[in-house]
């Protein structure tokens, strides 16, 4: 279920494909139809997001960070093979 839309999305900002993403062996990727009908790509099953404030991909500023948007609650997590679960604050979760 996506619920990071709206003004949401300029610091979380959706991992889209046009396509089929594959992974290496032991990840699981797959897809979500997102509300405003693009394809987002999914980590054992959560949406993937990435944070507008990394300047790289080795960077992970928003790990751990805890916002509020449009009443939801999210706690994001960095999404990495072998070493990530989504923990939820009960509102809502994202990578």
């Amino acid at each position: 279920m996506i619920r990071c839309t709206g003004n949401c999305t300029s610091i979380w900002i959706p991992l889209t494909t046009k396509g089929t993403p594959s992974a290496p062996a032991g990840v699981q990727l797959g897809t979500v139809m997102r509300p405003d009908g693009r394809t987002q790509v999914t980590f054992n099953g959560k949406p993937l997001y990435r944070f507008a404030e990394d300047s790289s991909p080795m960077s992970v500023n928003g790990n751990g960070v805890s916002d509020n948007f449009g009443g939801k609650s999210f706690t994001w997590h960095v999404a990495a093979p072998g070493k990530t679960s989504a923990v939820s604050s009960g509102r809502g979760y994202g990578y």
